[in-house]
């Protein structure tokens, strides 16, 4: 279930030609870009307080972080879309790998060029690139005409309750 197989050369190839765009783009926004919005209200620091972005608005009585919860969500899902595609075959685990190493690399570069490092990026960072993945294996399941696998992947429970029962005219259905 946690395993991609891409063979379709066009999209290997159409991802090797994105994938180093999107590398570009992220370190660009991870470390060069500096929106007005985030200089001043937030210096220079480190965050080592899991999942703090649930707690600020409380201890700030600002919602600065729900925008940052959103992009880094968003700006990883492409690893989770894009290295299966490259690599052909891959696991979920893969994924995971990846992106915790491609976010704690950028976490340790990022106060080098002036900007923050929080461990609220790694976690939401990783967990984009798994949606991305999660997202990708669903499409790949629809696309390829298994409609009813879905329904087991996203409700293993129904898989195993489902009972085969025989009609009085001899046919069998699910029940």
């Amino acid at each position: 279930m946690n395993i991609i197989h891409f063979e379709n050369k066009k999209l290997n190839i159409l991802a090797a030609l994105v994938l180093p765009i999107y590398v570009m783009g992220v370190l660009y926004f991870t470390m060069l870009w500096h929106s007005h919005g985030f200089l001043g209200y937030y210096k220079l620091h480190v965050n080592l307080i899991p999942l703090f972005w649930l707690w600020e608005p409380i201890f700030t009585g600002k919602n600065f972080y729900l925008d940052q919860v959103a992009l880094n969500l968003i700006m990883f899902a492409p690893i989770g879309i894009l290295i299966p595609m490259l690599l052909r075959s891959c696991k979920l685990k893969t994924i995971f790998i990846i992106a915790i190493i491609s976010s704690l690399t950028i976490e340790f570069i990022q106060p080098f060029f002036g900007r923050c490092t929080d461990i609220d990026d790694l976690i939401l960072n990783t967990l984009g690139a798994v949606i991305g993945f999660i997202m990708l294996k669903l499409f790949t399941v629809i696309s390829s005409d298994k409609r009813h696998d879905v329904q087991h992947i996203a409700f293993p429970v129904l898989k195993q309750r489902q009972k085969v029962r025989t009609s009085a005219a001899g046919g069998k259905y699910a029940v």
